[in-house]
């Protein structure tokens, strides 16, 4: 991932978890609830992340690329039923 193009990345990333923090107060804790392998080349880790208010589902999800592993999405949401079997 070009530089210009992870800073871009960084900057929303941030400015989201900071309005998630605004409607939902100051974040808690971070529970790490599932990882999975996607054959050889992708990775994704899910987490809760505990707020006052609710809980927040992210899912950060890495590639392995020629150089290593990198971040390639980063979701959140407030479903956390997407997780019961």
């Amino acid at each position: 991932i070009p530089k210009s193009e992870f800073e871009r990345f960084k900057s929303q990333a941030t400015k989201s978890f900071k309005i998630i923090s605004e409607g939902l107060g100051k974040p808690l804790s971070s529970v790490k609830i599932k990882e999975q392998n996607l054959g050889d080349l992708i990775f994704r880790e899910i987490y809760f992340i505990q707020y006052p208010e609710s809980p927040i589902r992210v899912e950060y999800i890495y590639y392995k690329t020629d150089k290593g592993w990198v971040i390639n999405n980063i979701q959140w949401s407030g479903d956390y039923e997407l997780e019961y079997d």
